[in-house]
């Protein structure tokens, strides 16, 4: 299992400006293959 921890920035349709948000994702190995498990993500408002 590995992590990876970040910052985006999201343009959502409508929007006034752009979101900044952080997140998490979870990968894990199958197969010799990194695949994305799980993810988690918040706004900075």
């Amino acid at each position: 299992m590995r992590q990876e921890v970040g910052r985006a920035e999201l343009t959502l349709t409508g929007a006034e400006a752009p979101v900044e948000v952080k997140y998490v994702v979870l990968w894990k190995r199958e197969d010799g293959v990194w695949k994305w498990d799980v993810d988690i993500w918040n706004t900075n408002a």
